[in-house]
């Protein structure tokens, strides 16, 4: 979605340039906005609310100048946002108004959400484990005598902690009702 907005603002443009281009100094002046900070000379995060009668938006994201160009009093932005509660909203109402368990919501929620990952992301693995990623990939991936590597660890896991064997907890009665 592309805005573009033009306004006369009866002001010279020397100050009013260096106020649009200060973000900290601009977000103080806007309803809702709760934090700003820099994350490098082009950059900034931060978090606002904003209230549409009964409906209101946590946002918590990005501005990112990306063109800056005071001889031609020219400045472009970009803006990146997303919801901080808007998951938890969808599966609240598919609880409360259709009735629907919240495990089987919960479950279905991860399900569009990893669906959507693999749709995005091409079913290209994403990620950045930085100078460990060798010990990350053998742990996860890797196998130790045929057997997999998470195995082992659930094992030793199991053996530090001291997590009850699984027979010990088919002593557990469940009763279901309807």
């Amino acid at each position: 979605m592309k805005f573009s907005q033009t306004a006369q603002i009866p002001v010279a443009r020397e100050p009013l340039w260096n106020f649009l281009m200060d973000v900290p100094r601009v977000a103080k002046s806007l309803p809702g906005v709760e934090s700003v900070s820099k994350i490098d000379d082009t950059t900034y995060e931060g978090a606002l609310t904003v209230r549409v009668g009964p409906i209101k938006l946590n946002l918590q994201g990005k501005i990112i100048l990306e063109e800056q160009n005071k001889d031609a009093w020219r400045a472009a932005l970009r803006a990146e946002a997303k919801d901080r509660m808007a998951a938890g909203a969808v599966n609240g109402w598919f609880i409360a108004f259709l009735g629907l368990s919240p495990f089987v919501v919960t479950l279905g929620m991860l399900s569009i959400a990893r669906s959507l990952a693999i749709v995005l992301s091409q079913n290209k693995m994403i990620y950045d484990f930085g100078p460990d990623a060798d010990i990350v990939f053998a742990i996860g991936g890797g196998e130790t005598f045929g057997i997999a590597n998470p195995v082992w660890l659930l094992l030793a896991l199991i053996q530090i902690w001291g997590i009850p064997p699984i027979s010990a907890l088919r002593s557990i009665t469940v009763i279901h009702t309807s």
